[in-house]
């Protein structure tokens, strides 16, 4: 934050101070006594980039203060939010896309496999990275196959990482017919796509 009068904008001390600021990527605030921001944008010899900075006349610091407050109180809320990997068989992937649509549009990070893996990138070693990176396991247990071996690998390493891990299951499936370490959890009942991920993001924004 630096205070720009007219007798500052005639020392150069002034603009090299600014300068190394803005090579070392601090962002810059510039607080207007006695000029305003228009007077200051038609001046030529104020270099392009400080006018493209933030601009306020020293009255409005305040107003100024109030929402950087509230723009770190939201950057610091988007930070904390888990990446949530979810897992799905074959069957299950027109609801698994929308599921995970409605998880980004509700500001959920998403690691899903049609949006994260690149074509021409090794499936196995994108899947591990993938895990590895994300905080919550969300499995959608196959109606048809709720012990399908290829998920519980992937619930058994996302257990042995550490992960909180959320199990999915179909509406009205036999809880005896899922594995144990499904039943000892607390698992949400499949909805639509979009209130299984509004109840989903409730759940990890109330964490």
């Amino acid at each position: 934050m630096v205070l720009l009068t007219p007798w500052a904008l005639e020392r150069p001390y002034v603009w090299a101070e600014i300068g190394a600021a803005w090579g070392r990527r601090i962002p810059i605030v510039a607080l207007l006594l006695g000029i305003t921001p228009a007077e200051l944008q038609i001046r030529p010899e104020i270099p392009v980039l400080l006018k493209k900075r933030d601009l306020l006349e020293l009255n409005e610091i305040d107003i100024y203060l109030d929402q950087l407050a509230a723009r770190v109180q939201l950057e610091g809320w988007l930070m904390d939010r888990p990446t949530v990997f979810v897992s799905h068989s074959a069957v299950d992937a027109d609801w698994a896309r929308s599921f995970a649509q409605a998880l980004k549009e509700r500001g959920i990070s998403v690691w899903f496999d049609e949006f994260d893996v690149r074509p021409g990138e090794p499936i196995r070693e994108a899947l591990e990275a993938g895990l590895r990176g994300s905080e919550v396991f969300v499995a959608l247990v196959d109606p048809e196959q709720p012990s399908k071996p290829s998920l519980f690998f992937e619930l058994g390493a996302a257990i042995g990482m550490g992960k909180r891990v959320v199990p999915i299951v179909p509406k009205g499936l036999d809880p005896s017919a899922l594995p144990l370490d499904v039943r000892l959890r607390r698992y949400l009942v499949r909805n639509s796509p979009e209130q299984t991920a509004e109840e989903l993001s409730n759940a990890l924004l109330a964490a």
